[in-house]
């Protein structure tokens, strides 16, 4: 007979297993998750970063806003330049 696992337990579980894995998580492009000024772009094309490392700041409804990255990568080209106005779900950066 098998043990009974929480639902929570398992999640946990999960989210460690993934954690300690090193190759699991790929950074995708970066998007606007909400319309605002772009107050700060903190890449460049051709940089390596980390994953957690921020990549660009979005001002929006009064609040400042950093997007990170998730996964290391290097990135191949930044679509805004600081200052500019952008949409919902405009590209930001591309990896």
């Amino acid at each position: 007979r098998r043990p009974k696992c929480s639902v929570a337990q398992a999640a946990r579980s999960a989210l460690a297993a993934a954690a300690a894995s090193s190759g699991g998580a790929t950074q995708r492009p970066v998007h606007s998750p909400m319309p605002g000024k772009l107050v700060k772009l903190l890449v460049q094309e051709g940089q390596r970063v980390g994953a957690g490392e921020p990549l660009a700041v979005l001002e929006a409804m009064k609040m400042e806003h950093t997007l990170t990255a998730v996964a290391d990568a290097v990135v191949s080209k930044v679509h805004v330049s600081e200052g500019q106005l952008v949409g919902q779900k405009a590209l930001l950066v591309s990896f």
